[in-house]
């Protein structure tokens, strides 16, 4: 049972090595992970795949303007955008998505209502597909498309969107529960601690 994370705190620069960029380009900026090009899809997925097809993957995100906040991807087989995908697009419209011969909508909720950063949570587990926002389900689906697949990571369209905070992703049996952003984030204890 597989587990990754990655809270992007390091100096500016190119993403990591622990990433392979599929499409487009996505750099560290002041401590996460933020899109860099501009008219196309950027892509990211983790380095090392899970070691099963089922899992979740989640990560704060915020957008850079009021449009988009980004993707996560799970279940993707290789550097072909393949997956589902989920995350915070046009006129606070947040979709399940699965890109299998094309893009198609499996689930929408009309929400959050602010360009803030935000909890996102996919989980995929056989044909079931869930969304989570800070803990609170709001998008499923069911769908068997795409049926292997073990990398997770990170996608968006243009340079609008696409900022990533404490992205990580785990296969199911390896224990998926939701974390806020303050239960991964040491530096937010050691904070309240000091008060």
């Amino acid at each position: 049972m597989a587990s990754y994370s990655d809270d992007f705190d390091r100096a500016n620069g190119e993403i990591g090595a622990n990433w392979i960029e599929d499409a487009g380009d996505i750099d560290i900026v002041s401590n996460v992970a933020e899109t860099q090009t501009d008219g196309a899809w950027n892509r990211a997925r983790y380095a090392s795949a899970l070691d099963s097809n089922d899992h979740y993957v989640q990560a704060d995100m915020a957008g850079r303007s009021t449009s988009n906040h980004g993707n996560i991807t799970a279940r993707q087989a290789s550097s072909t955008q393949t997956d589902y995908d989920c995350g915070f697009v046009e006129a606070y419209d947040t979709r399940l998505r699965k890109h299998f011969s094309g893009e198609t909508n499996l689930d929408t909720w009309v929400g959050p209502p602010d360009n803030n950063q935000h909890t996102f949570k996919l989980i995929v587990d056989g044909a079931s597909q869930s969304l989570e926002v800070d803990g609170t389900e709001r998008c499923s689906g069911t769908d068997s498309d795409v049926t292997t697949g073990a990398y997770a990571g990170i996608s968006v369209w243009d340079m609008e969107g696409g900022r990533w905070d404490n992205w990580s992703a785990a296969d199911l049996a390896a224990g998926g529960g939701f974390q806020p952003a303050w239960a991964r984030n040491s530096n937010v204890i050691l904070q309240a601690a000091n008060l």
